[in-house]
């Protein structure tokens, strides 16, 4: 038969229906994970997807990481980092050497 992430993807599972949480796996939760964290997902499957998610120690930690990835300022991504003098001498040093 087809995958829960083929007939969600193709709109192949009616808004409302009942869906067997045991079924979705962690290939799923990555696939859909923008949309769950943003719940765009129907109630039922957003249900199945937190029902696996709670039981599922690894996919706990890519949500949470999704989540906190998702939090962290633009501002703070963006900012410049300091690089110490003597790495930038052997990184100018090793690019010399390369013919660089």
């Amino acid at each position: 038969g087809e995958s829960i992430a083929y007939r969600l993807r193709t709109r192949k599972i009616p808004a409302m229906m009942h869906v067997n949480p045991s079924s979705f796996s962690c290939s799923e939760v990555e696939r859909f994970l923008y949309e769950y964290i943003e719940r765009e997902l129907d109630a039922n499957i957003l249900i199945a997807l937190d029902t696996h998610i709670i039981s599922c120690p690894d996919c706990q930690k890519l949500t949470d990481s999704y989540r906190e990835a998702k939090e962290t300022p633009r501002e703070l991504l963006l900012q410049p980092v300091a690089i110490p003098c003597d790495i930038k001498f052997e990184i100018v040093e090793s690019l010399s050497q390369t013919g660089q």
